[in-house]
């Protein structure tokens, strides 16, 4: 019995404690869903007003708008000659070092000192020797300067024979003689002609005395002779200066022939001269370029490695640096891979972690973004920040500039509400559930 007592008393309790929970008080629940629409509007609100922006992140590199000029080998071999140390000051166009070559830097110098004055006049004007360059070691430089030596002396034996130019002188002279001439036989034939009029007409007067019979038969034979003589020579005189009117027609023909012989053969020649003149000048380019480095901007001069004369040197390995003296303002250059590179703009905020200085102890530097390249290469945009603070970090410290410092940059686009960035995939998986 006791154990019946016990098992009814515990299903009495449960039954109450059913009781209990299948009753929530109505105020519970009105206050429950008062409350959860309340917590929901609150963090519909508060998404919609709370915005942030996406933050892209990428390498940055910070130079000067005048970046530093690196000088690369051209060519593989020995660095024979070094003319500067470290950190010494160049100017433009200065030789810093040369690499093993054929030539001797010495000989192409002299050569190219001694070709300067030929740019400097019309190769017309060209009248003394070269400078004679004995024994020189010219290397990849001799072909051309043997054609081009050729080709300058041909030109001087040219100018100095000067064998059109003679020729046409004797002619001009010649034709000037037969000119006089020909004036002289002008005067001649006039007079010639005169003296025939004054015989024609004395034959006339005995031929009309004949008839009447006061000349004689011979008389006046003797007066036709006369006339016919005197006509004869004036012919002769005229036939004379058809013949020498042919003749200076034939001289001027011949002079401008020869004028035209000597205006090409004398434009053959200078184009030759001009052409093996700029070929040994491209040579010389030629050899400056693959065997010299030379400084592209005047500045400060940084080794990239200890370096030394007989040294070797791998074609393009970096050799020597130019900080350039008027480096320009600073710049930040980031390369923006082309995903996501579109909510970058021209305004947006970058903040610059440098990679010698840590963000967490010297806090980062502020720029803002200034240009975006119009097409991407390699798959990157370059962008260009603007440092309006040059480097004083958040914690107020400057931190000091070297060339090329490296970092990571973080651009902060647009910002977007919070509801947005939520509903934005909804639409999208909506939009193409409806289009399929």
């Amino acid at each position: 019995m006791p154990s019946e007592r016990s098992s009814g008393k515990v299903e009495l309790q449960g039954q109450e404690i059913d009781d209990m929970l299948g009753k929530v008080p109505g105020w519970l629940t009105r206050n429950g869903v008062i409350l959860f629409l309340f917590l929901l509007a609150l963090l519909i609100f508060g998404s919609w007003v709370f915005r942030y922006p996406d933050i892209k992140r990428a390498s940055i590199v910070v130079t000067s708008v005048n970046p530093p000029a690196e000088l690369e080998a051209r060519s593989s071999g020995k660095i024979t000659k070094l003319f500067v140390r470290d950190n010494d000051q160049v100017s433009t166009g200065s030789v810093l070092a040369m690499i093993e070559n054929p030539a001797s830097f010495e000989d192409v110098m002299d050569l190219k000192e001694g070709l300067a004055f030929l740019d400097t006049i019309q190769i017309e004007e060209v009248t003394g020797e070269l400078p004679e360059l004995r024994n020189a070691r010219l290397g990849t430089i001799q072909t051309a300067y043997s054609i081009f030596l050729k080709a300058y002396r041909d030109y001087l034996e040219f100018k100095s024979i000067d064998y059109h130019q003679r020729k046409i002188t004797l002619l001009r002279s010649e034709l000037e003689k037969k000119q006089a001439y020909t004036r002289s036989l002008t005067e001649r034939a006039r007079i010639q002609e005169e003296a025939y009029n004054l015989a024609l007409r004395q034959f006339n007067r005995d031929a009309t005395l004949f008839e009447q019979g006061v000349v004689s038969q011979s008389d006046l034979e003797k007066s036709r002779s006369a006339m016919l003589q005197e006509r004869n020579q004036w012919q002769e005189i005229v036939s004379l200066m058809a013949e020498n009117n042919i003749s200076i027609a034939q001289t001027e023909e011949e002079i401008v022939d020869l004028e035209l012989k000597q205006r090409d053969q004398v434009s053959q020649i200078i184009n030759t001269l001009e052409e093996s003149f700029n070929n040994l000048k491209a040579a010389i380019a030629s050899w400056e370029q693959n065997y010299l480095l030379v400084a592209p901007v005047s500045g400060v001069v940084t080794f990239t490695r200890f370096w030394s004369e007989n040294q070797n040197v791998k074609a393009g390995e970096k050799v020597l640096t130019i900080i350039p003296t008027d480096a320009g303002s600073m710049l930040g250059k980031i390369r923006l891979p082309v995903a996501g590179a579109g909510k970058v703009r021209v305004g947006h905020q970058v903040n610059i972690q440098f990679d010698n200085f840590p963000h967490l102890e010297y806090g980062m530097v502020k720029g803002y973004v200034s240009n975006i390249s119009k097409v991407p290469d390699d798959d990157n945009y370059t962008v260009e920040v603007e440092l309006p603070r040059g480097l004083r970090t958040f914690y107020e410290i400057d931190i000091p500039f070297s060339q090329n410092m490296q970092g990571q940059a973080e651009i902060l686009t647009d910002k977007m509400r919070m509801l947005q960035r939520v509903l934005n995939p909804i639409k999208s998986s909506i939009t193409k559930q409806v289009e399929m």
